[in-house]
């Protein structure tokens, strides 16, 4: 269901909405920023030189790999460390997916900041962008 129909929903029903729809529009919302980060990836990557044969499926890898170990390495780096959440956080956020992009794509160090750093501005504009579509459609509700 596109954002419009479900705003026009809303302001023709005025009930709440179901707690599958929030869910589903969440995971929509969840899986548009990880095809668009591994298209983003694998695009980046294609671009640089010093990446031997880039493909689309090494991006989806590093993807897959990126947002999947973060949650563990946040949690561990919290535990072991002791600091203030955020600074844990920050490393975690910067740290492993340059070791993913560095070991999946065997590139430098370089090369893997280029690719962390322009996929990390997608992701965070895409989901700003995500975030306001869904603010504005509950307020709809109000």
């Amino acid at each position: 269901m596109d954002i419009v129909a479900f705003i026009v929903q809303a302001q023709q029903s005025q009930t709440q909405p179901d707690v599958s729809t929030l869910l589903g529009t969440v995971m929509l919302g969840l899986g548009v920023v990880f095809v668009l980060s591994v298209v983003t990836t694998g695009f980046v990557a294609k671009k640089i030189n010093n990446i031997s044969e880039p493909s689309y499926s090494k991006a989806f890898g590093a993807t897959f790999f990126k947002n999947i170990l973060f949650w563990p390495g946040f949690m561990m780096g919290l535990h072991v460390t002791q600091l203030n959440p955020l600074v844990v956080f920050i490393v975690a956020a910067t740290l492993i997916p340059l070791v993913i992009y560095k070991t999946v794509f065997g590139s430098l160090w370089r090369e893997a900041a280029v690719i962390w750093l322009i996929v990390s501005i997608q992701e965070f504009a895409l989901g700003y962008v995500l975030t306001l579509a869904g603010a504005m459609s509950f307020q709809a509700f109000t």
